[in-house]
């Protein structure tokens, strides 16, 4: 999915931890990816793939939109093609 994100918004009141695998690209703008304690700061161009069940939050503390392409695999039970 795309993920547009205005300015001064994002998901860090209460961290989400659930069984997904996820993972993303900026396709604009900043996005701060806090996971556990750490903290990224990821520009356009930048990738990330992260295990969910680590407790997890999104920021976009800029003052431009963050568009983001956003993966989530939540069937980790079946077994690699």
């Amino acid at each position: 999915m795309i993920l547009n994100i205005p300015p001064g918004s994002g998901w860090d009141r209460t961290p989400l931890s659930y069984a997904a695998e996820k993972a993303g690209l900026v396709l604009e703008g900043t996005l701060v990816l806090c996971e556990d304690e750490s903290e990224a700061v990821l520009k356009a161009g930048d990738s990330f793939q992260f295990n969910g069940m680590r407790p997890h939050s999104l920021q976009n503390r800029s003052a431009t939109i963050c568009r983001t392409l956003w993966i989530i695999n939540q069937n980790l039970a079946r077994p690699p093609i």
